[in-house]
């Protein structure tokens, strides 16, 4: 089985740093928040990291592009639907087709 699509439920320190290695090694990111704003809000804290990373010589601006693109913030629509674990993640991690 080849995973392409991660999902992280929580988008505080932990969360945004396996976000960033998920991204980084090219696999497509979801990060689910409880509300809109603050998905985005995450997502700006990703985006400030991989810039502090690049002011440390640690990333190029092409992989902050990368690791940018493959992040989508998502939201909870609600608590329930977080906590089935047969719903949530059967939405967001499929297996690639094989050939």
């Amino acid at each position: 089985m080849i995973v392409r699509t991660v999902g992280i439920v929580g988008a505080g320190t932990m969360g945004q740093g396996i976000a960033v290695a998920c991204a980084a090694a090219g696999l497509d990111v979801l990060v689910s928040e409880r509300t809109p704003q603050s998905a985005q809000a995450a997502l700006a804290e990703i985006v400030q990291g991989l810039d502090h990373d690049i002011a440390k010589w640690r990333r190029t601006e092409s992989e902050k592009r990368n690791a940018s693109s493959n992040t989508t913030p998502t939201w909870r629509r609600s608590e329930s639907s977080v906590r089935s674990r047969t719903s949530w993640p059967s939405t967001v991690m499929r297996p690639a087709a094989t050939s």
